[in-house]
């Protein structure tokens, strides 16, 4: 790894963390800095404003969670439908054991910079959007092998799993309990999907 590009990854990695707990309006540049322990030129180097940090950290989520999404999407074990909920069970356990503090950073951003800046609402709109993507590559899968009804709307079931689980995530946070998740997990898998 070369320094300009190591130094770049240093503050995006003390950016996700930090933004992940605090949020981005919570979060200074200063701050961010002396977590990745470079000096405020190389953010400048790197990044033109605090915006641009936070529109280059959506990618980087998706980086981060890209790897774990495929590996359930094209695992061998199990049925398309079995791995998407295996898949979800481990985000849950994940919150859990984060306290239920955190939820999705996505999702989080959203509900912080989607109507602050159009910046950030297009970048995040098209992660959303590829989200729920993985989330039809999934019901595509399982359509395919006869899992799912022919007839079955894949863009919009995988827009109402998406949007079921972040409202889920939204409450776990508030409640603190993986509850909310248990009835997202149930309604989608036993219900809608009937799995």
């Amino acid at each position: 790894m070369n320094t300009k590009s190591g130094t770049k990854e240093k503050i995006l990695i003390a950016a996700a963390t930090l933004i992940y707990h605090k949020g981005f309006n919570h979060t200074g540049i200063q701050e961010i800095l002396n977590n990745a322990g470079v000096p405020k030129g190389s953010f400048y180097f790197h990044f033109t404003s605090k915006e641009d940090l936070g529109i280059q950290l959506i990618d980087y989520y998706g980086e981060l969670f890209l790897p774990t999404f495929l590996e359930y999407l094209n695992g061998k074990e199990g049925t398309p439908v079995k791995r998407m909920r295996q898949m979800f069970n481990a985000f849950s356990m994940q919150f859990a054991n984060n306290r239920f503090a955190g939820g999705c950073p996505i999702g989080n951003l959203s509900q912080e910079m989607g109507d602050l800046s159009e910046n950030f609402r297009e970048k995040l709109k098209a992660s959303i959007l590829g989200l729920r993507q993985l989330f039809a590559a999934f019901l595509e899968q399982a359509k395919d092998k006869s899992e799912l009804p022919k007839n079955i709307d894949i863009a919009e079931t995988a827009d109402f799993i998406f949007s079921s689980w972040e409202g889920a995530i939204l409450q776990m946070k508030v409640m603190k309990s993986t509850q909310p998740l248990q009835i997202f997990e149930k309604m989608v898998f036993e219900k809608l999907l009937k799995s």
